[in-house]
């Protein structure tokens, strides 16, 4: 089957309408919505304002289902909220596949441009202290020792998280010379959040979160 066009012959119907069409091998092509799966009889002329509307009909619902699609799209890669950290997973290594779940619990929270996290990091839970100014030495120790938390500013620079702490547990992550902290993003969907890092001998890491808000 020929292709009937602009330089081959128009339809009559679709001359000057703004919405020009070409017919290609049996299905109607639109220069602005793309093809319009309408079966063509040539001969039939009868079809033409038919299948012009079919055309139009179909470039609207594209439109509309791209402006429905569009903020569902920016949620879905939100990183700001509160995230649950739920497990970690090790590629590479001895401990290639290993994945260990999170007993203890372990909040990361964005905001626009500030972050915190604040992480239980003790197998169990910590034991209590006695009141200020009573505690030993070990006892304040082991109790820190099970506690994580950082806080600053960050910049998410494609599938980076490049953060600048500015509070830390350990006053050395707040040093220049440790300055910025850089994660991956290994997945971000609505409701799930992976971070990863590789140390220098290959072994990645990857933290898995779950949204809580």
């Amino acid at each position: 089957m020929g292709i009937v066009g602009p330089k081959s012959g128009v339809p009559p119907w679709s001359e000057g309408n703004g919405d020009d069409c070409t017919f290609l091998s049996g299905f109607l092509l639109s220069e602005t919505a793309g093809y319009c799966p309408a079966p063509v009889n040539q001969g039939d002329a009868r079809v033409g304002p038919l299948l012009i509307r079919r055309c139009r009909i179909l470039r609207f619902t594209a439109v509309l289902a791209l402006l429905l699609l569009t903020p569902a799209l920016a949620e879905a890669q939100r990183l700001e909220g509160v995230w649950r950290g739920t497990a970690v997973r090790t590629i590479g290594g001895p401990n290639d596949g290993q994945v260990t779940q999170f007993d203890r619990l372990r909040l990361l929270i964005y905001t626009d441009s500030f972050f915190m996290w604040a992480f239980e990091t003790s197998d169990g839970p910590r034991a209590l202290l006695p009141p200020p100014g009573e505690a030993s030495d070990g006892q304040l120790a082991e109790a820190f020792q099970g506690y994580s938390s950082n806080a600053g500013t960050y910049i998410r620079d494609g599938n980076q998280i490049i953060y600048n702490r500015l509070l830390t547990m350990a006053p050395n992550g707040m040093q220049p010379e440790n300055q910025p902290l850089v994660r991956e993003i290994r997945l971000l969907t609505r409701n799930r959040l992976e971070t990863q890092l590789t140390n220098d001998q290959g072994v990645t890491t990857v933290l898995i979160y779950e949204r809580v808000e």
